[in-house]
């Protein structure tokens, strides 16, 4: 039974169920009904408190923040929702996109508004600013129900800062769920707006790329970043474009090239641009082509000198070379492969023997290629050929094609171009001389005279210098000696003599002629390996012959009676020439023309009064009657003579213009001979002293026993024929002796001052005389017996390695001085000591406590000549210093001729010196920042220079202290260069460095300095070790810690202390540098300046190292209170002091340095949220978005439902209460 009453329960529960779903179906069709957008699922999560009120973080399809807008209304329950799309112009829309949650927050409110504001607080307040936009901004409706007030303002301002901004794209979605008894919720999903990048690249110098394969636009590759974040990367096409893909909207990318195309350099900047929703953003960019700035095409150098200096008459100027370039890579000659070159040029090169890539330099061709910005020449890549179209005068045109390949690098400058060097070969020629006679003007010399060993010298009339036999000579030097056959004649090789103007000159006649007449001629090397010929009559060396005269008086044996009327023949021994001459009333007979007129009855030989002349020409009465010769004096027998013996003998003209007295002529022959010599030697040599004695032995023969006789000696000069004068007189001896034989010797002592006879030969001449009556003489001025010499030496000292008088003071040093020796005895040992003086103190220079010597033994072949003494030696101690090479030659332990005049620049050798002084050009100390862009000023001091017009080049090299090496940037070398001409011993030049010096931090840089000159170094400063020639680039590193625990958090009080440990490396720690640090604290998170109260927070300090390394405290205190969450950087900079000046040295500022970070945490407290409100306020009814279905009709279907179940209660009661009284 209780089971059909259970079966009856059943049954009647099942219709009433359905009959309510029916009922709540008919009633639902019966009602308009909006369908939904879509279902979320929502949940509610921990409280947050905020004033006297609170809320819940809403999130909904996992962490999708949501919000409600009814803030006095329970928070629904966790659960699927359907949900309705905001529309575009929805305010609750636009304020979603900018809140927490939105994709505009960060960007727009965050860091501007809610920078110092927790995560938890800017929810609170973008809970508040929803609820304020969806209540119509109406601040009593309740949307700030229990906030604080600064949570209100901050709402309220977000509200209408979110009113200013731009609407939200078009594809960002927001939804709302109506609310019932519950909140309505609002919400939007996280949706990045997206647009493109389009990439446009063109070069930016097409004069430069057009038409040339070697450069491309396609295949550069670029980075689309965001930050530091590569999110793409492009790919140029030929055209240069490139498209990203779809990319984050409202951001801003950069654009950097990662990889260049062919032939363009890597674009170093990077383009900042902003991506606009479902827009694209253009890029256009302008690449620059690789190319080679060209200055230096090409320099000419003599192919013998190794310069570009020419020789002689020859010029480096002028020539002309054709240079072609071709749009290919080609390591030979494109032009033999049948290649037509882009562009040609002809250019000439100037005075240096030099072409410039310039206009001034273009003689004809096509417009230059210029770096972009067309002020700079240059060449892009491809193949450059250079040839030699047109030679300069003197010089032989280059055949060889110089081929350069420019194949590109990794920089936009290149310098893969070398200038070539083009070494030409000089014309050189030779040349003959053909000596002459003056007066027949033939090619044969008159009487005994000889064309042989006439000496003549080649002298350089050129500008530059001449390379002859190895050595260089400049202008004005004799640059050979050449000496004449017998046929008068001397001759060069062929190529003795490079192109130029020059001039031979006689300098040491042949025997028998004057050194006048034409004796000097100029002559011109035009062509190669041709001769010269100086042998024609009007191009020939011309010489007039000796010329002199005899005299004598003819006297009778024993009584001495003159003799008149006797005639003599003289006749001479070379060409048998006679003619005849008379003595006169008085025994008296000459041949000069002061006596007789040559040109009275010449040659008729009858009486005292005609004239005589020997030779070709007409008489000349100016000139003597007797050619150089030796001539046979012979008596005729005559009347006045008859019974006695006849008179013969030789006498010689070997003067000119000098009568020759053979003194008195009897028949008994009286004859003298000498020898002279120098009386503390012993031999022909003397030293030309203050006081010498020469002591001339003579032998008599003839000579009466017992007769008184005197002897008077004069000095003659062998090259003028003259007497010698000291101070104005003739140097005469005379001795008066009785014959104790008739035969004998006699000394006659000669003392004087020889200073003035150096170089000088001089010839004792004798005369004998009884009482008045001169009766023999001995006057042979070619008598050896009769000669003293008079050396002379002369020096000229060089360095063997600049082969000038400026030496190195290196090491090891060799000068070689050049002796110059005149009148030494030929064939006898001699021995030479040089001596090395130091100008400034006039004493022997000393090395090592020594002094520095050199002797050279030597036999000279003649009387004139050279001898080079060799001095190998360290002289590093002499810079800065000048010495004088000091000469002495001995002869048997006696000296004979010394050179030692501190004045004579011949002798002297000039060691350069140099001192630098190199300074930061910003700084003017020795101490630079370690900036992209660095410029060193090194002043280069010079000393003991020779200023001779000649031209310097100083070249510095920059060297890393530490390991003693170049210092080289991107892999080259820092150096620099300058020339000049000293117009001083002394001065200075300067040198700028300007190079890139941000890897140099904490690094020393030494400078150093050679100085060339010819390409020959004289003098070099590289001393590691020298303060002077230092630069420090000082480095600095800093650890920042919270003052209070020294850890790198700290609480955000209203007093919060960071100290910053700054270490410094490199500073010049000499007590007299100051230096200054300022440290300042930056965001870290917005990467700017941190502002407490609108100010920046700094620190600095200031102080004198007494190391270079060390360390230093700043100490920053500020109020923190507000900056809870974030994080802050130091940033420190050094500066040196100088006065009142601050110079920034050296930086430390990197924003992701961890030892440079100080975390800011907020400070603890404890706050209790409230669950429910302490009273309910009046509040107007808010604005609704989304669903406005009326209720009513939902409350009648509850109503009906309600009558329905209670029914059925009903029922089942009274059913169950029958059944109880049935029982």
């Amino acid at each position: 039974m209780k089971n059909q009453v259970k079966s009856h329960k059943k049954r009647l529960l099942a219709f009433l169920l359905a009959a309510l779903i029916a009922l709540c179906s008919i009633l639902i069709n019966g009602t308009a009904v909006f369908a939904a957008d879509g279902t979320l699922t929502f949940n509610s999560g921990e409280t947050i408190a905020y004033g006297d009120y609170y809320t819940t973080r809403m999130t909904f399809d996992g962490d999708n923040k949501a919000y409600c807008v009814e803030p006095l209304k329970p928070t629904p329950s966790a659960g699927t929702y359907e949900y309705d799309l905001l529309g575009k112009d929805s305010p609750v829309r636009k304020a979603l996109y900018y809140l927490p949650g939105g994709y505009g927050y960060e960007k727009n409110i965050k860091g501007q508004f809610l920078g110092g504001w927790a995560e938890d607080d800017a929810y609170v307040i973008g809970h508040l600013v929803v609820a304020y936009t969806y209540a119509g901004y109406d601040a009593d409706s309740g949307a700030f129900y229990g906030a604080p007030q600064s949570y209100v303002d901050k709402a309220v301002e977000i509200s209408n800062v979110i009113n200013g901004l731009p609407d939200p794209p078009n594809n960002f979605r927001a939804f709302i769920v109506p609310g019932d008894n519950n909140q309505t919720i609002t919400g939007s999903w996280y949706q990045k707006p997206y647009g493109w990048i389009e990439l446009r690249k063109s070069s930016a110098n097409g004069a430069l790329t057009d038409g040339n394969g070697n450069y491309s636009l396609k295949g550069a590759q670029y980075g689309v970043y965001k930050g530091d974040e590569l999110v793409e990367t492009l790919t140029t096409d030929k055209n240069g474009y490139a498209k990203s893909k779809d990319l984050e909207t409202d951001l801003e990318y950069t654009v950097r090239e990662l990889k260049a195309s062919p032939g363009f350099v890597v674009d170093p900047n990077g383009y900042d641009v902003t991506v606009k929703s479902e827009t694209g953003a253009t890029v256009t960019v302008k690449e620059l082509p690789q190319n080679n700035p060209l200055d230096l095409v090409l320099k000419k150098l003599d192919k013998e000198t190794g310069t570009n200096m020419p020789q002689g008459g020859a010029t480096l100027k002028d020539a002309e070379f054709t240079v072609k370039f071709y749009a290919i890579q080609s390591d030979t000659d494109p032009a033999a492969k049948g290649e037509i070159p882009l562009r040609t040029w002809v250019f000439k090169t100037d005075t240096s023997g030099e072409i410039h890539f310039t206009k001034e330099y273009r003689v004809s061709g096509d417009e230059l290629y210029y770096v972009s910005g067309g002020k700079t020449p240059c060449l892009p890549l491809g193949t450059v050929t250079v040839q030699e179209s047109k030679a300069p005068a003197g010089y032989f045109a280059s055949d060889t094609v110089f081929v350069q390949k420019l194949s590109g690098g990794d920089s936009e400058t290149l310098e893969l171009y070398h200038a070539s060097d083009v070494e030409e070969q000089i014309f050189r020629g030779g040349v003959k001389i053909q000596k002459r006679d003056l007066e027949t003007r033939e090619a044969k010399p008159q009487g005994g005279a000889s064309f042989e060993n006439a000496e003549f010298t080649i002298t350089s009339l050129n500008k530059n210098p001449v390379l002859v036999d190895g050595k260089s000579f400049t202008k004005d030097q004799i640059i050979m000696t050449l000496k004449t056959d017998a046929d008068g004649t001397a001759t060069t090789k062929k190529d003795a003599l490079p192109y130029g103007h020059y001039r031979a000159d006689e300098v040491s006649p042949p025997q028998g002629y004057l050194n006048t007449g034409k004796i000097s001629i100029e002559f011109d090397i035009v062509e190669d390996s041709k001769i010269v010929e100086l042998t024609a009559e009007n191009n020939s060396i011309l010489n007039q012959v000796i010329r002199g005269d005899l005299e004598f008086v003819k006297v009778s044996d024993g009584n001495l009676n003159r003799l008149a009327n006797v005639p003599f023949f003289i006749t001479s021994k070379t060409t048998g020439e006679t003619h005849t001459l008379v003595t006169d009333k008085n025994g008296y007979a000459s041949t000069s023309a002061d006596w007789n007129k040559h040109t009275a009855n010449t040659n008729r030989g009858e009486t005292s009064e005609d004239g005589i002349w020997f030779g070709s020409i007409a008489p000349d009465d100016s000139k003597g009657a007797l050619i150089y010769d030796t001539y046979t004096i012979e008596e005729q027998k005559c009347k006045a003579n008859e019974g006695m013996n006849l008179l013969k003998f030789e006498a010689s003209v070997y003067k000119d213009k000098v009568t020759i007295d053979l003194g008195t002529l009897t028949d008994d022959q009286i004859t003298i001979a000498t020898t002279a010599l120098e009386e503390k030697s012993g031999s022909h040599m003397a030293k030309p002293e203050k006081s010498i004695t020469l002591v001339d032995t003579v032998e008599y023969e003839g000579l009466k026993k017992g007769q008184e006789y005197k002897l008077l000696g004069t000095l003659m000069d062998k090259e003028t024929g003259e007497p010698v004068q000291i101070d104005g007189k003739p140097v005469n001896a005379e001795a008066t002796f009785k014959a104790k034989k008739s035969t004998g010797s006699e000394k006659v002592k000669f003392t004087f001052d020889a200073t003035a006879l150096k170089g000088k030969t001089v010839v004792v001449f004798e005369e004998l005389y009884q009482e008045d009556l001169k009766l023999a003489v001995h006057a042979e001025i070619t008598d050896e017996d009769q000669t003293i010499y008079f050396p002379e030496v002369k020096t000229s000292a060089k360095d063997t390695d600049t082969n000038s008088s400026i030496s190195c003071a290196d090491k090891e040093v060799t000068l070689v001085d050049t002796m110059t020796f005149k009148n030494l005895v030929p064939k006898v040992p001699f021995k030479v000591t040089g001596t090395l003086m130091d100008k400034e103190t006039g004493k022997p220079v000393d090395i090592d406590g020594r002094t520095v010597t050199s002797t050279v033994e030597f036999t000279p072949e003649e009387s004139s000549g050279t001898v080079d003494i060799p001095f190998t030696f360290d002289a590093t101690s002499l810079k800065g210093k000048t010495v004088v090479v000091f000469e002495s030659v001995t002869y048997k332990g006696e000296e004979v001729a010394a050179h030692a005049d501190l004045e004579d620049m011949g002798q002297t050798i000039f060691f350069p010196a140099l001192a630098t002084t190199a300074t930061d050009k910003e700084t003017d100390a020795h101490h630079a920042a370690a900036d992209k862009e660095v410029t060193l000023v090194d002043v280069v001091e010079y000393k003991n220079l020779i200023a001779d017009g000649r031209t310097y080049h100083l070249s510095g090299t920059l060297m890393d202290k530490e390991t003693k090496k170049p210092l080289e940037v991107d892999g080259k070398p820092v150096t620099q260069e300058a020339e000049f001409i000293p117009e001083e011993p002394s001065g200075n030049v300067e040198l700028n460095f300007t190079f890139d010096g941000s890897a140099l931090k904490g690094k020393t840089i030494v400078a150093f300095e050679s100085l060339t000159i010819e390409e020959k170094e004289v003098a070099v400063h590289a001393d590691i070790d020298d303060e002077s020639q230092t630069i420090y680039f000082p480095e600095i590193r800093t650890a920042a810690k919270d003052k209070k625990d020294g850890d790198q958090e700290a609480l955000a009080d209203k007093e919060t202390s960071i100290v910053d440990t700054v270490s410094y490396k490199n500073l010049i720690a000499d007590g007299k540098h100051s230096y200054k640090i300022k440290g300042i604290l930056m965001d870290k998170e917005t990467g700017k300046e941190l502002l407490v109260g609108d100010k920046q927070v700094t620190a600095e300090a200031q102080f004198t190292p007494k190391k270079p390394s060390g360390k230093a405290e700043l100490t920053f205190t500020f109020d923190g209170s507000s900056l809870a969450g974030h994080d802050v950087v130091v940033f420190e900079k050094l500066y040196y002091v100088s006065g009142k000046a601050e110079l920034l040295l050296a930086a430390h500022e990197d924003i992701k340095d961890e030892g440079q970070t100080v975390k800011l945490t907020k400070v603890p407290k404890k706050e209790t949220p409230k669950d429910t409100p302490k009273e309910s306020p009046k509040v107007s009814a808010p604005v609704k978005t989304g669903d406005n279905t009326d209720i009513t009709v939902y409350a009648a279907i509850a109503a009906a439902s309600g009558v329905i179940l209670l029914g059925a209660f009903g029922y089942i009661m009274y059913k169950h209460k029958r059944k109880k009284q049935n029982k």
